[in-house]
C-alpha cells in the first residue's frame, strides 16, 4: 500500500471516529456533514468503498441515521455555505462563541425551506431564533403559515382526473399550463418521439393511467406506439416524501408507454434526485426534461429513454385506441 493510500485510510479512520456515536457522546450533525462531505469530495472513500453512496451509507450507519438523513445533513450544510454568506458562521460548530450552540437540524432545515420561498422571511426567522425569541415549534408554524401563500404545485397521481392540486392552483392557471404543455410538446415532437412515422399529439384518458398528454405514432392509420408526457411542478423545499411518491407513480404509469417523458419544473437538486431514483429503479423508458413555465423554447434534456418498460404493458393503450374512436 503506497503512502497516499495509507494517508487516505488514516483520513477515513479519523472521519469514522469523528462521526461515530459512543456512550455519552453524540457529535454535532454539522460536524458530521462536513466530515462526510470532505471524504466524498477528496476521493478518500475509494480505498475502502466501491462508491460515494457506499461511503455515505457507512457514515450514516456509524452515526446511527438513515442514509437519506445523512444526505439531508449535507444538503442543508451546502445551503448554509452557499446561500447565507457571512451568516454561515452561525452554523459553524468550530466557530465557538460565534455559532449557535447545538443547533437542532430540523431548525436549520426549516430555515432552508423558508429561504427557498423567501430569503427575507428566512432572515427574519433566523434573527429571532438567534435572539432566542423563536422556538423550533414557533418557526415551524411560521413556515407552515407562510408557505401556503405561494402558488406552488406538486403533481397528483397520473391516474387521477385532475393533474394539478386544485387547492394550490386556480383552474384558470391549470388550463393555461395544459395549453402551454400542448404547445411545448408540438414544438419538440421530433426530438421527444422521433420523426420516422406519423405523429399525433393529443390528450387521452386510458383505463389505468391518465397522462397530461400523449403522442401517438401511426403507420397506415394504425397506432404503433404511444408516448406519454407528465408535467410536474415541484416547489422549492418540497418534502422528500413527495419526491418518493412522484417516482413511485412514474414507476407504475411508465409501464404502459413506449416512452414516458417527465417534464419537470423543479429546483435543480430535486431534478437530480428524481433522476437518480429513476436510474436506481432501472426505469429505462423514462426520460426527464427540465421545463420552466412560460419558456417553451427552453427544454433542457436531462435523461433520455434507453429501453423498453418493465413490465411491458404497451399493448393496453394500443388495444384501447383500436377499440374506440378518437
Amino acid at each position: 500500500m503506497n503512502q497516499m493510500a495509507v494517508r487516505r485510510n488514516t483520513d477515513l479512520d479519523r472521519a469514522i471516529a469523528t462521526i461515530t456515536q459512543v456512550a455519552g457522546n453524540k457529535p454535532d450533525w454539522r460536524t458530521v456533514a462536513i466530515t462526510v462531505e470532505k471524504i466524498r469530495k477528496d476521493g478518500s472513500w475509494r480505498d475502502r468503498y466501491a462508491s460515494p453512496s457506499e461511503w455515505l451509507s457507512a457514515a450514516a450507519a456509524a452515526y446511527d441515521v438513515h442514509p437519506n438523513t445523512m444526505r439531508r445533513f449535507i444538503t442543508v450544510t451546502e445551503f448554509v455555505r452557499e446561500k447565507l454568506g457571512a451568516k454561515a458562521v452561525l452554523f459553524d460548530p468550530a466557530a465557538g462563541e460565534g455559532s449557535l450552540p447545538r443547533l437542532v437540524f430540523g431548525t436549520v432545515e426549516l430555515i432552508k425551506r423558508l429561504h427557498d420561498i423567501s430569503p427575507d422571511e428566512a432572515d427574519k426567522a433566523l434573527a429571532k431564533h438567534q435572539e432566542r425569541k423563536l422556538s423550533f415549534r414557533e418557526m415551524q408554524r411560521w413556515y407552515e403559515n407562510f408557505a401556503p401563500t405561494f402558488d406552488t404545485v406538486i403533481g397528483n397521481p397520473p391516474y387521477l382526473d385532475n393533474a394539478y392540486d386544485s387547492k394550490k392552483i386556480s383552474s384558470k392557471r391549470a388550463h393555461a399550463e395544459r395549453s402551454g404543455l400542448a404547445g411545448l410538446i408540438q414544438s419538440h415532437i421530433e426530438m421527444l418521439s422521433g420523426n420516422d412515422t406519423e405523429l399525433e399529439a393529443t390528450k387521452i384518458k386510458f383505463d389505468y393511467v391518465n397522462p397530461d398528454a400523449v403522442v401517438i405514432g401511426r403507420k397506415g392509420g394504425a397506432a404503433t406506439f404511444v408516448d406519454a408526457f407528465s408535467l410536474k411542478r415541484v416547489p422549492a423545499g418540497a418534502p422528500r416524501t413527495h419526491l418518493t411518491k412522484l417516482v413511485s407513480e412514474i414507476a407504475f404509469a411508465s409501464t404502459f408507454f413506449r416512452r414516458y417523458w417527465l417534464l419537470l419544473d423543479a429546483p435543480p437538486k430535486d431534478v437530480t434526485e428524481i433522476g437518480e431514483s429513476i436510474s436506481d429503479l432501472a426505469l429505462k423508458n423514462v426520460g426527464i426534461a427540465e421545463y420552466i413555465s412560460g419558456k417553451q423554447d427552453n427544454l433542457n434534456l436531462r435523461r433520455s429513454p434507453s429501453g423498453n418498460p418493465v413490465p411491458d404493458r404497451q399493448e393496453k393503450p394500443l388495444e384501447e385506441l383500436a377499440s374506440k374512436p378518437l
